[in-house]
């Protein structure tokens, strides 16, 4: 019988101290001067050394949560040259920093500055802005150097979700402009490497896709293959969201599973390279991946997740998944600390930690050995439980961000999840073929186009039912953080089979209701007619 994996996992508690000092200045507002904290965490670093046991873990503890605060003090400071700095600003020059979007007749692209006008000539710059371009004509791409004859709009002081993720993304301004206002400088800026081999390949397969699929097959497709689905429609978006498969579009650790269990089958049993070589291919083509899509922070985990699990039998290490999902987290907030506000952040780090830690545990309840056997029945029946797993964990953190709960999750994962592996493979050989040999390449995309129909359906179908979903208000953090202790304690009492523990779960119980007391008269249930029944 497989175990479940053990809380015991070092690294998950250095993370959660550098993320409690992340969140001390970015939501308690707490300022110290630099300086003074990185001091403070290098002699708790040195006094840990010859101490006893515990107080060395809380010294180091301690430590990380230092360096947390730190390193978000540091992303906070603006230089002197950073464009809100300069009394008036006419006009902007900019390399385009991400891959962009077009969307209703209007791209939309992030853009690094270099220089502004502030009137009488170009001074050095910097900062980070979103742009709006309003020019079908005309089509923006990564690495260009483009000049707006428009000043930016801060959005330092503005209030708002969309405004808010603006910010954790680092941007600060924003500019809509248009073809009279807008002069492409250059072609040939930026990472050589994102410039001359990603955007084309990334492009390539959306020509591959869309040429061979068009509409929303096509949409459908492009959108799993390299991420968040720009060309599906709002109304089909919502079909996914409201039934919990959205993050087939979201690339995450199902895309990142999928491909190094195709490259590790490709290379150790057909090619019959040695493990180490089979890892360190893996590792070049997952990172490219990762660039490919954006380095989003759903693929970023699970790539330096399965790179620490690969890793640790060439240094003879057991791998730990909760040690490789926190140092993944480490990984990517030590060079983007703002990405701990970022839904997307949160709910993968939630969906892969709930999996690892919850699954094993539920299916001990229903059968000891459930987790390793392998006929039909014992497949569907753990499918549905990893969607359970996932979904007790990041159900709070949905509800918190966009005010439902999914309830029909776990029956459409059901029916989707065993057909997004083939789709996603055949939809990767086939735009790869296209490029070779078009005509083969069309009809490998054609027949994948029958499972997207498939998809398609199930997905239109169970979001015609009247409580696929439940809208929700915004609960309070303390309810949220009551419903982890009580989830946490419940399992445990389940998988220990003792009742030891029903205090902190009392605990847990009492935080939700604290939590939710405040704006229980705000939930709500959609009735059949379309109207809503409130609580009060």
């Amino acid at each position: 019988m497989a175990r479940p994996t053990k809380v015991y996992a070092p690294i998950l508690w250095l993370t959660i101290a550098f993320i409690l000092g992340i969140i001390s200045v970015g939501y308690f507002q707490f300022t110290v001067p630099i300086p003074i904290i990185i001091s403070f965490a290098i002699l708790l670093s040195i006094l840990s050394f010859g101490t006893k046991t515990g107080y060395k873990s809380v010294a180091i503890l301690f430590a990380f949560f230092a360096l947390g605060f730190a390193r978000m003090e540091l992303d906070s400071i603006r230089p002197a040259t950073h464009w809100t700095n300069f009394k008036y600003v006419r006009s902007v020059r900019g390399i385009i920093s991400n891959f962009p979007e077009y969307s209703e007749n209007r791209w939309s692209a992030e853009m690094k500055l270099i220089s502004v006008h502030n009137g009488e000539q170009f001074m050095p710059s910097s900062g980070n802005i979103r742009i709006y371009f309003r020019e079908p004509e005309k089509s923006l791409a990564y690495g260009q150097l483009w000049e707006f004859s428009t000043a930016p709009m801060s959005i330092e002081h503005k209030t708002g979700n969309y405004y808010k993720y603006l910010k954790r993304k680092n941007i600060d301004g924003i500019i809509w402009t248009t073809a009279e206002q807008s002069m492409l400088l250059d072609e040939d800026r930026g990472n050589i490497l994102l410039r001359k081999i990603i955007a084309p390949l990334r492009n390539k397969i959306t020509m591959a896709v869309m040429n061979s699929l068009p509409g929303e097959r096509g949409a459908l497709l492009e959108g799993m293959l390299l991420g968040g689905g720009r060309k599906l429609s709002p109304q089909t978006k919502s079909f996914f969201a409201d039934t919990g498969v959205i993050h087939i579009l979201a690339v995450s650790g199902l895309h990142i599973g999928i491909i190094a269990f195709a490259l590790l089958w490709l290379l150790r049993t057909k090619i019959k390279l040695s493990y180490i070589w089979s890892v360190g291919i893996m590792v070049i083509i997952l990172m490219g991946y990762s660039l490919l899509v954006q380095l989003r922070p759903s693929v970023l985990r699970a790539s330096i997740m399965m790179v620490f699990l690969l890793s640790a039998p060439l240094v003879h290490r057991k791998s730990n998944p909760l040690n490789a999902l926190a140092a993944a987290g480490l990984f990517i907030l030590l060079f983007r600390p703002t990405d701990i506000y970022s839904p997307g952040f949160q709910l993968s780090f939630a969906a892969a930690g709930g999996i690892i830690y919850l699954f094993p545990r539920i299916s001990a309840f229903f059968d000891r050995d459930l987790i390793i056997r392998k006929n039909i029945s014992a497949r569907a029946l753990q499918l549905i439980l990893v969607t359970i797993s996932a979904q007790l964990v990041t159900a709070p953190i949905a509800i918190f961000h966009f005010n439902k709960f999914q309830l029909i999750a776990p029956i459409s994962n059901f029916f989707i999840i065993p057909v997004v592996m083939p789709v996603i493979s055949a939809g990767f050989i086939g735009a790869i073929i296209w490029m070779i040999i078009p005509s083969v390449g069309k009809t490998i995309l054609s027949i994948d186009g029958l499972l997207l129909d498939y998809i398609l359906f199930v997905v239109k179908t169970l979001s015609k039912f009247p409580y696929s979903f439940i809208p929700i208000a915004k609960p309070l953090l303390t309810a949220i953080f009551g419903y982890f202790i009580f989830v946490f304690i419940g399992i445990n009492i389940i998988w220990h089979r003792t009742w030891k523990t029903i205090v902190p779960a009392s605990i847990g119980i009492l935080l939700i209701l604290t939590g939710m007391s405040n704006s229980l008269h705000r939930i709500y249930f959609p009735a059949v007619d379309g109207s809503a029944v409130y609580i009060s």
